[in-house]
C-alpha cells in the first residue's frame, strides 16, 4: 500500500497517510498498530526510512501471518467432504485450509524475508562489543547471562519478538550473517549461549550436562540402536528433540550434504485426519521408544509416547495439536528385548507420515554464521546425508531451550520432558544425577 502511493502527488500522499493513521488510532491494541507501524516501515527501503526503523523491535511475520499460523495449530473441525460442500462458508475455509498445506514449503520459499533476521553490520559490531566485556569478567561459558553480554535492550527485544513468534506463530526462524569467520570457537559458544539465554533457559542434552552441544561427525555407527544420530554423517531422518525450542548455530557445513530439512506437524496431522482418519487415530496412541542408553535413575530402556496430542491451551481454551517423534527411536525400541512388535496399521501410518514430511518439507542449506530456531512442538526438522571432504569437517552448535511463555504440555510428556511447567529448568533436556554438573563444552 506504502509503495503504490510514495509516487503520486503530494495530496494524494497526504489523503493516504491521513487514512493510514486514522487505522493506526482504531485498530484494537496497541500491540497491533505497533506492528503493523513496522511491516510499513520494512516496505520501504530508502536509507531514511532505515534509520528511523533502527532500533525498534521488529517483528519478524506480518499481522496476517501470525494469526493465520497461530490458527494452524488447532485442532482442525471433523467434517466430512460432504458436510464441507453444504455450506459455502465451510468450503471456503476447507479450500483455503488445503492450499496453506500443499503450499506451505512454496510460499516460505518465496517468503524468507518474513523469516530470516540479516544481522547488519551494526548488530554485528553490537554483538563484538557485548563480547569484548564478557572477556574482561574471565567467566565461563556457562555463567553468561544478559548482564554480562550486555545486548541493548532493542536487540534483547528484538530477540524476544522473533522467540514469540516462533512458539505462537509459524514456529521457525533464522539468523544470518554472524560473522563466525573472525572468532574462537570459545567465542562462538558464548554468542550462542547468550542469545539462547535471552530466549530461555538452556537444558542439558545428554547426561553428561552438556547444556550446549556439538552436531559433529565423531564416526559413530549410525545402524547402532545406542547411537543418537547427531554424532554421525547419516541423514537424521524427520524428528523433534527433548526441548520446546531447539537452536542449531552453523560453524561450518559439510563440502557436501548436510542440508536441513523442515515441515509444519500440525500440518501434517491435519493432513493425514482429513485423508485418512484412521491412520491419524494410530498416531494419537501410545508406540514404544528407545531412550538410547540416556536412562534417568528409576526408569526403563524404554517409555511410551504419541506422535500427536490433542491438548486444551489453559490460555484461551481453545485444542492445539502438539507432535513429539523420532522414527529412529521407535526403531531402535523393537531391537530391546520386551518390546511389543509395531502392527502393519502402526508401520503404515509411520510410513504415511514420513512420506507426508518430505513432500511438505522446507529444505535450505545453512551457511557459516546461521542460525536456525525451531519450535519442536509445532514442527520437525531433518538432515541429509554429508561428506566431510575437506580439513574443516562439518560443525554446528546446539542449543535446548525452555522459555517461559512456552505452551501448554500434556501430562504425558513428564516421561520424557521430566517437566511440563512453563520456564522450568527441568521442562525437556535429559535427566542428570544429582551429582552432574551442567557444563557448555567448548568442543566436539
Amino acid at each position: 500500500y506504502h509503495r503504490s502511493v510514495k509516487h503520486a502527488s503530494p495530496v494524494l500522499f497526504l489523503l493516504a497517510s491521513c487514512r493510514f493513521l486514522y487505522f493506526l488510532q482504531t485498530s484494537e491494541t496497541s500491540s497491533l498498530r505497533r506492528q503493523t507501524h513496522l511491516i510499513i516501515f520494512n516496505a520501504e527501503r530508502n536509507d531514511s526510512l532505515q534509520q528511523m526503523s533502527r532500533g525498534v523491535t521488529q517483528p519478524l511475520a506480518s499481522i496476517a501471518e501470525v494469526r493465520r499460523f497461530t490458527r494452524s495449530s488447532r485442532v482442525p473441525s471433523c467434517t466430512s467432504n460432504a458436510a464441507a460442500t453444504s455450506s459455502s462458508s465451510s468450503s471456503s475455509s476447507s479450500q483455503k485450509s488445503s492450499y496453506e498445506s500443499s503450499h506451505w514449503n512454496e510460499r516460505y520459499e518465496k517468503e524468507s524475508h518474513e523469516w530470516m533476521w540479516t544481522f547488519t553490520d551494526e548488530e554485528n559490531d553490537e554483538i563484538e562489543l557485548a563480547l569484548r566485556h564478557f572477556r574482561a569478567t574471565n567467566l565461563d561459558v556457562m555463567d553468561v547471562t544478559a548482564e554480562t553480554f550486555p545486548l541493548s535492550s532493542s536487540f534483547q527485544n528484538k530477540l524476544l519478538a522473533m522467540r514469540d513468534e516462533i512458539l505462537q506463530g509459524r514456529g521457525f526462524a533464522v539468523q544470518r550473517g554472524l560473522t563466525v569467520a573472525r572468532y574462537s570457537n570459545k567465542d562462538i559458544c558464548t554468542i550462542f549461549c547468550a542469545i539462547g539465554k535471552i530466549m530461555g533457559i538452556p537444558v542439558s542434552q545428554n547426561k553428561f550436562g552438556h547444556v550446549l552441544g556439538h552436531v559433529y561427525d565423531l564416526g559413530n555407527d549410525p545402524l547402532s540402536p545406542s547411537t543418537r544420530l547427531y554424532t554421525t554423517s547419516a541423514a537424521q531422518p524427520f524428528h523433534t528433540d527433548s526441548a520446546d525450542i531447539v537452536g542449531l548455530l552453523c560453524i561450518r557445513n559439510a563440502s557436501a550434504g548436510g542440508d536441513s530439512q523442515w515441515v509444519s506437524s500440525v500440518r501434517c496431522y491435519e493432513e493425514i485426519k482429513r485423508e485418512r482418519a484412521d491412520l491419524a487415530e494410530v498416531l494419537l496412541q501410545p508406540f514404544f521408544v528407545s531412550r538410547k542408553g540416556e536412562i534417568p535413575p528409576g526408569c526403563g530402556p524404554t517409555y511410551e509416547m504419541a506422535v500427536f496430542h490433542e491438548v486444551e491451551d489453559d490460555r484461551t481454551g481453545e485444542k492445539n495439536i502438539i507432535g513429539i517423534y523420532d522414527r529412529s527411536f521407535i526403531d531402535a525400541a523393537q531391537t530391546i528385548e520386551g518390546t511389543p512388535k509395531l502392527t502393519s496399521l502402526q508401520i503404515e501410518a509411520l510410513n504415511y507420515l514420513d512420506a507426508l514430511c518430505v513432500k511438505r518439507q522446507i529444505e535450505m542449506r545453512l551457511q557459516s554464521g546461521d542460525i536456525q530456531w525451531l519450535h519442536n512442538h509445532t514442527t520437525f526438522h531433518a538432515r541429509s546425508a554429508f561428506k566431510n571432504e575437506s580439513e574443516f569437517p562439518r560443525h554446528l552448535l546446539r542449543l535446548w531451550l525452555s522459555p517461559e511463555n512456552g505452551i501448554k504440555l500434556p501430562d504425558a510428556f513428564k516421561t520424557r520432558f521430566n517437566s511440563t511447567e512453563r520456564g522450568s529448568p527441568n521442562r525437556g533436556g535429559i535427566k542428570i544425577k544429582d551429582d552432574v554438573k551442567l557444563v557448555c563444552p567448548l568442543e566436539p
